[in-house]
């Protein structure tokens, strides 16, 4: 009973589930699996049957897609408290459009597509939440785009680095490797590593390993905006 209690206060921390009742809490407890993975362990690949979404708890996990060249191309790195897969719910007998790999070592909740769809049509709210999340996760993937079609490098680099640094905050520490963080920006490590140098040399940062110090602000926003792109 004890565990049965822990679990569901766990399912109750989780924004999705808010609004669901001791009884659809239960269902998705019985249906729910804990996975714990190692770093570059895998938790599903793209030819998988896509039955499950998942919360992620603990660690990292990156979703990619290999590319014709056999190199990976990251779409999005899930922290905690991120969900993976929620899409897959609204589609009949596919396969996961991504694989995903714990980039460290990380824990995962898998819960059953066909029990939370059945939850789905007797609460209206939780389908909102549902819809919220998609429509956040679209409306962030859409930015990227942009970023990433409309943006030189240089831009790309410096608008990451702001995003990942409030404006209340000076430094920021990369949670992920520089190659990761370059596949996740569309360019090569060497590159992200130029540019970093760059913006160093140019005082707007101060690189101590995998630690940023952001010293002039308005410079690096000014420079993610127009200057960065021009010869």
């Amino acid at each position: 009973m004890k565990k049965n209690i822990q679990e569901n206060s766990i399912l109750l921390d989780i924004p999705l589930f808010a609004t669901l009742s001791n009884s659809q809490l239960e269902k998705m407890r019985q249906g729910m699996s804990k996975i714990k993975l190692g770093a570059h362990e895998t938790l599903f690949r793209s030819d998988q049957t896509a039955d499950r979404f998942f919360i992620v708890t603990r660690g990292k996990i990156k979703l990619f897609r290999a590319t014709t060249t056999h190199a990976e191309k990251i779409i999005d790195i899930v922290r905690p408290g991120e969900t993976i897969a929620i899409p897959t719910l609204f589609m009949e007998l596919v396969t996961y459009p991504v694989s995903a790999e714990a980039l460290q070592d990380s824990t995962v909740l898998a819960f059953s597509n066909q029990v939370f769809l059945e939850i789905l049509k007797q609460s209206t709210q939780t389908c909102f939440r549902v819809m919220a999340e998609m429509s956040k996760r679209l409306y962030r993937q859409v930015s990227e785009i942009d970023q990433l079609s409309l943006s030189c490098a240089p831009r790309r680099v410096a608008t990451y680095l702001l995003d990942k640094t409030p404006q209340e905050e000076a430094q920021l520490q990369l949670d992920a490797s520089k190659q990761v963080i370059a596949s996740r920006l569309s360019i090569k490590p060497e590159t992200f590593s130029r540019i970093l140098n760059t913006l160093s040399k140019k005082e707007m940062i101060q690189v101590d390993r995998r630690t940023i110090h952001i010293t002039n602000r308005d410079a690096l926003e000014k420079f993610a905006t127009g200057d960065g792109c021009k010869n």
